[in-house]
């Protein structure tokens, strides 16, 4: 009897470890420890508040490729406290993925504010970005950006 729950012991870890190495890899988000307003502020290229404009919804048949089914989002900038960015200008933030780390909007986003600590498109590292569309900006969800009704620590 216990050569027999031996092997069957084996024969699920080696089926484990095959379905193991037959499922695909996936980078998942990690936040590590929160930096202090001050180490993400002068580790920007920019700090701004947005308010969402409007989403672009993916056709119906890429739909199922981009969270809630949105490609991407219209932010125009209400207030600059870091960067080259001006008051008034528009610019349009690529669709995280879920699990990227990288901040996903939905329909009910539009008319909301946020305070993002961003870096410029051009210095991101596009490998591992979800949409490869040059001049797209993307928002860390790990870090101090956050929608402006829970930004009050930041903007003391």
């Amino acid at each position: 009897m216990r050569y027999h729950s031996l092997r069957q012991l084996f024969l699920l870890l080696a089926f484990s470890v095959l379905l193991e190495s037959a499922a695909p890899v996936v980078n998942a988000c990690q936040c590590g420890p929160g930096q202090t307003v001050l180490d993400s502020f002068e580790a920007s290229d920019e700090v701004v508040i947005l308010r969402a404009l409007s989403v672009e919804k993916a056709p119906d048949t890429e739909e199922e490729d981009y969270v809630d089914g949105v490609r991407s989002t219209k932010m125009i900038v209400e207030k600059v406290f870091k960067g080259k960015l001006r008051v008034g200008e528009e610019i349009v933030f690529g669709q995280g993925g879920g699990a990227d780390c990288i901040w996903t909007f939905d329909d009910e986003s539009v008319g909301k504010k946020y305070l993002f600590y961003l870096r410029r498109p051009e210095k991101l590292d596009r490998t591992y970005l979800p949409s490869q569309v040059p001049g797209l900006w993307f928002a860390v969800g790990c870090g101090r950006s956050r929608g402006l009704a829970d930004a009050t620590d930041d903007l003391l």
